[in-house]
């Protein structure tokens, strides 16, 4: 299985790719809440590694963190409130890891909305 390394992303969330980035209407889907599924793993022992959607330059909409180096598979986050969200939003995804040094390896990244 291959996925995304994200070389050394550091103990704090950046970025893991740009093309990553999605376009959600939420006036259209009218979302409550939200969460986010990943598979990913690192590569040292560490605690509080992450991954986050973030709302393009405001705010973090919900993240998963996890300890150790075990390939995560399908591993979800706690569900989010989604409150104020009305219009057209750009969606990114974030990573975190224990370390300076460790490299994260994403698989997948899923983003669950409930609506009504």
């Amino acid at each position: 299985m291959s996925g995304q390394v994200a070389q050394a992303p550091g103990t704090i969330y950046v970025e893991l790719d740009q093309t990553l980035r999605a376009m959600i209407d939420f006036s259209a889907i009218r979302g409550t809440r939200a969460r986010v599924v990943v598979s990913a793993q690192g590569n040292e022992a560490g605690d509080s590694k992450g991954i986050e959607v973030y709302l393009n330059g405001v705010a973090q909409v919900c993240e998963v963190t996890w300890n150790g180096n075990a390939l995560q598979v399908c591993l979800a986050g706690s569900w989010t409130a989604l409150v104020g969200y009305g219009t057209d939003l750009t969606l990114q995804v974030d990573v975190k890891a224990s370390s300076a040094t460790e490299n994260i390896t994403v698989y997948t990244v899923d983003l669950e909305i409930e609506y009504y």
